[in-house]
């Protein structure tokens, strides 16, 4: 996709009701204007791989949650096993798409099989959406509760990562 070319048009008319919407004070509505239209643009290419963004926002969402409610800070061990499995799922998705073929072919030099290829096409932006929530928890994992840093909403977590 060309950024001149018809595709790229919602995006002076995403920012545009973006705006407006911010200007009535309708912010919700504006940032749930936002996650949609950055829903459609990842998902336009390929709308298989949808399910996979939306499965990847929602997990990192909730333990984004769950390492910053109460009973995770008290608990240091289980907030760091949180923020382990929330890295190793964002980075093997990564990996899957990105390196398998690599992997293969490596493979299939050292040992002189003949597997196939996968050849997956990759997901729009699948490193953006993929590494950038590994900022978000990291960073929900060094709050404290005593900083008394307000709770994420849905929006406010997918936000920042979709757009």
């Amino acid at each position: 996709m060309l950024f001149n070319s018809l595709e790229f048009i919602f995006l002076p008319f995403t920012s545009f009701i973006y705006f407006y919407l911010n200007k009535k004070r309708l912010t919700e509505i504006s940032k749930g204007l936002l996650v949609t239209s950055s829903l459609f643009f990842y998902s336009h290419r390929n709308t298989v791989y949808l399910p996979l963004i939306l499965f990847s926002e929602v997990f990192n969402f909730s333990i984004g949650k769950h390492l910053t409610n109460e009973w995770a800070y008290k608990n240091f061990f289980s907030r760091k096993i949180l923020l382990t499995i929330e890295i190793v799922l964002n980075v093997s998705i990564s990996v899957d798409f990105k390196y398998s073929n690599f992997f293969i072919e490596k493979l299939n030099l050292a040992v002189g099989s003949d597997f196939k290829l996968l050849n997956p096409s990759l997901p729009l932006a699948i490193s953006f959406y993929t590494c950038r929530p590994r900022r978000y928890s990291s960073a929900d994992y060094r709050v404290t509760l005593r900083d008394n840093a307000p709770q994420k909403t849905r929006f406010e977590w997918a936000v920042p990562l979709l757009t």
